[in-house]
């Protein structure tokens, strides 16, 4: 049953909608009297008497005016609690066979104006059963078609339980990417919206009931239960999927269809038609619902707690990982979780509990638990490590990447913990600056005394005013220490606001961390991938210092002792160097499923077996072995191995060129936006000047090491004789030379990330990127190459500075995808759909392993 709901939820005002609401329609009112003889006991007796007193309506209704029909407080909830079941009711799928049960329309009390209704749609031949429930999916109008009060709300929501445990409802389970495996084994027409209802059937077959949340109604494989905390989740009626245009990474959607030839849904017309006959307009639900809610502003504007961290859990978590935010939950819920999982027959130890238990079951029960138990879940297994996050690596939903509210809020995961960041707004500083207001309180005479010493620095009339400066000026790291750190009582302070967990984190350094996490900054902006090595190479340079007389015993010692870390570290930036550059250069980047992404623990075996191959086929004796584990030898070799095989690249051209079919059908139908890569090999397409300086610098990096005698170096000082130490310090010296050319022309991932952003008054923007060296690339948009899916993100982008393909500054830019659970999970995305079989136009199904959820 896809049944519209024909008004609005009692959802709180300015939530992100996923769908359009149907306006109300119209309708009229009989009453009928009570005799004036009846005393009534309480208020909410007396207020329902004032509903079936009251004249009949022939107009609608102000908000005003029905904020004065209906002042109680215990009606308006009730209604809103109709509201919300309603939207869950009217927002599911149904068969053809579908037929309303008794438990769906008996616990309902119609008002006299919905009887009325009720009673022009049996005359129409409506089913008694359905036209009682399409009273209910109306349910108000000019006025009222249920009584909130007078209806059983706990009898209807088991009912609907009922039907959803038993299949006859039907919501899709849209989290991770079960349906999106399942639409894509299906070679459907691009050309349409939406699935017929076979198809629709078969893409849900054996698959679990959806979990959606209402309000405090959460569906799911456990029926309707109520949660802790009241969300906006409503039913996601499509299927995402990836079209086959390779140069597409817009994520579509197939709208599922329902029975619409079920009894309840082809009655839906006469229930508007014998509305609109009364009144083409409603009253004013809507605005009386939004100023009747006391609680909603506060819900609705909070900026750190919010509905997008259940999306993170369904995208962003692997079954295992899903697991142990349950049992977490289970364990630290106060006995809450468990009472309700033990209600629907789940008991156990946390551990066994959660073991035999799918997806869907494990949301449904998740989303029982308030925001903030699913956020301090989150952030403690991620600081356990129990959800493995390397550093740098930033999770966020994938096919529910939605964003909800004023702020648009979405959710992310590192090893931190959760946040929640704005998709259109900066609200970081906006967050530190209520937080410094929070520990510093203006009207507490020595916080302003406290706070206008730390800021003493800060030269300004007011302590406002020097604030403001120092939140302007300084870099959000030192700012945060500044003023966080200082005394005990601002870090109380700022874990509770900001929802950290002390005892997780005890030192500066992750208190600091954490903060700036959960504030939203950036924590990318000291980071330099290499700075371990470089502490090894400045001791190793201080320990072979000239001296008058050589070196002493105990110079010889510690070059000794930090020569193999030294060496060791070496080996791995060599090693990074060569096969990141390697792939940078020689990869389909464009027709890649990961475009412009570089994944070490996938793409550095394939740029080793494309230097490997390209010296097996040479007749030329390179007299190295590119054989793991690489060595200092054949890793500096590696590069001269590389230049020559760019130049037997530029050589070959021809046989690089892209086929016609993969070339973007956008290239060759306009001039706004450019193709550049018309080689499979980016380096081919790359400007003359730009090719010619990069086999240059690989051959030299190769020469200049090679001349120093690195390896011999290493070599020699493995052995118990006395070491050269000049000889030592030349090869430090040239290895210092050749890693800084090998930086500066962007041959490491060394992180760049956004410092300022400047916009002309043609809406030109100029945004810097800089590296921890104080290095900056310049990005222009707009940009002939924007439909190119480049990388930008202000969190950290490499820029390979020597890979110019259009004057004067556009370069090669890539991003690093860690390998982590989260990773795996989402390995293979986005998937293209198969090609149909045979003329007909018919398709095939491959039967994966998605008919059931992992247990």
């Amino acid at each position: 049953m896809q049944l519209a709901t024909g008004s609005p939820t009692a959802g709180p005002a300015g939530r992100t909608s996923r769908r359009s609401v149907q306006p109300f329609r119209p309708g009229s009112l009989v009453v009928s009297a009570r005799p004036p003889s009846v005393i009534f006991t309480s208020a909410c007796e007396a207020h329902r008497l004032a509903i079936v007193t009251a004249a009949p309506l022939t107009t609608p209704l102000t908000a005003p005016q029905l904020v004065e029909r209906y002042p109680d407080p215990a009606f308006r909830n009730a209604l809103r609690e109709l509201l919300n079941i309603r939207v869950l009711l009217g927002e599911c799928l149904i068969s053809s066979n579908y037929r309303v049960p008794a438990g769906l329309h008996a616990p309902m009390k119609l008002t006299a104006y919905g009887e009325k209704l009720f009673e022009s749609l049996t005359r129409q031949r409506v089913p008694y059963p359905e036209a009682r429930l399409l009273c209910f999916l109306e349910l108000m109008h000019l006025d009222l078609l249920v009584d909130p009060l007078e209806t059983d709300r706990d009898a209807l929501v088991a009912a609907i339980g009922d039907q959803i445990k038993s299949g006859d409802l039907r919501y899709p389970f849209v989290y991770g990417r079960l349906l999106y495996d399942r639409v894509a084994d299906l070679a459907l027409s691009n050309e349409r919206s939406y699935l017929s209802e076979k198809e629709t059937d078969e893409v849900l077959a054996d698959t679990p009931q959806g979990v959606f949340q209402v309000g405090v109604f959460v569906t799911g494989p456990y029926g309707l239960l109520k949660s802790q905390s009241s969300r906006y989740i409503e039913p996601i009626l499509s299927v995402p999927y990836h079209c086959s245009d390779m140069s597409c990474s817009t994520l579509h959607r197939y709208a599922l269809r329902t029975a619409l030839d079920a009894p309840i849904n082809e009655s839906r017309d006469k229930v508007r038609k014998t509305l609109q006959r009364e009144s083409v307009d409603s009253s004013a639900w809507s605005t009386f619902l939004t100023i009747t809610n006391k609680d909603a502003p506060k819900f609705i504007y909070d900026d750190l707690v919010g509905d997008p961290l259940v999306f993170i859990i369904g995208d962003a978590l692997t079954i295992e990982e899903q697991r142990s935010v349950l049992a977490w939950l289970l364990d630290n819920t106060k006995g809450y979780l468990r009472g309700v999982a033990q209600a629907v027959g789940v008991r156990g130890r946390a551990a066994d509990m959660t073991r035999s238990l799918n997806a869907a079951e494990i949301m449904q029960l998740i989303f029982l638990c308030s925001n903030k138990a699913i956020n301090s879940a989150l952030d403690a297994l991620a600081k356990m490590e129990t959800i493995r996050i390397p550093e740098g690596e930033v999770r966020t939903a994938v096919v529910n990447n939605l964003a909800v509210g004023p702020y648009n809020l979405f959710a992310e995961l590192n090893r931190y913990g959760v946040r929640l960041r704005s998709a259109t707004m900066n609200l970081a500083p906006l967050r530190f600056r209520r937080l410094v207001g929070q520990m510093y309180p203006f009207d507490d005479e020595p916080s302003r005394i406290e706070l206008d010493y730390q800021l003493r620095e800060e030269v300004a009339d007011t302590l406002e005013a020097k604030i403001e400066e120092f939140l302007q000026k300084r870099r959000p790291r030192e700012a945060v220490s500044r003023l966080v750190l200082p005394r005990y009582a601002n870090v109380v302070i700022a874990t509770e606001k900001l929802g950290i967990d002390s005892e997780l984190f005890r030192s500066d350094q992750d208190r600091v961390n954490a903060a700036m996490w959960k504030l939203g900054f950036s924590l990318n902006d000291v980071l330099d991938v290499h700075g371990q090595f470089w502490l090894y190479h400045d001791a190793m340079m201080n320990a072979c210092r000239p001296a008058p007389l050589g070196p002493s015993l105990g110079d010889i010692e510690q070059i000794r002792e930090r020569s193999n870390n030294y060496f060791v570290t070496l080996e791995a930036i060599l090693r990074d160097s060569l096969l990141y550059t390697a792939w940078a250069l020689t990869t389909d980047h464009y027709a890649s499923s990961h475009k412009f992404t570089y994944r070490p623990h996938v793409d550095e075996e394939s740029a080793l077996q494309t230097l490997k191959s390209f010296v097996e086929e040479q007749d030329s004796d390179y007299s190295v072995r590119l054989e793991e584990p690489l060595t200092l030898f054949p890793l500096i070799s590696g590069f001269r191995i590389l230049a020559d095989y760019l130049a037997y690249c530029l050589g070959s051209k021809d046989e690089f060129q892209r086929d016609v079919e993969s070339i973007p059908l956008w290239a060759h139908s306009q001039e706004i936006q450019r193709f550049p890569f018309v080689h499979t090999i980016p380096f081919l397409d790359l400007l003359p000047e730009s090719q010619g300086s990069i086999m240059e610098l690989l051959k030299e990096t190769s020469r200049a090491l090679l001349a120093a005698e690195v390896s011999d170096v290493r070599n020699e000082l493995a052995h118990p004789r006395r070491p050269d130490v000049p000889r030592i310090r030349h090869a430090l010296t040239v290895v210092e030379e050749a890693l800084i050319s090998l930086r500066e022309h962007g041959f490491f991932r060394q992180v760049f990330r956004e410092v300022r952003t400047e916009v002309d008054e043609a809406a030109r923007a100029t945004t810097i990127f800089a590296d921890p060296y104080g290095r900056e690339v310049v990005v222009h948009d707009p940009s002939y190459f924007d439909w190119l899916d480049l990388p930008q993100d202000a969190d950290g982008t490499h820029f390979m500075t020597s890979a110019c393909f259009y004057q004067p500054n556009v370069v090669l830019r890539f991003k690093t995808q860690l390998k982590s659970p989260y990773s795996e999970l989402w390995a293979n995305y986005p998937r293209r759909p198969l090609k149909p079989e045979g003329s007909d136009g018919s398709y095939r199904v491959i039967k994966t392993s998605i008919s059931a959820l992992p247990r």
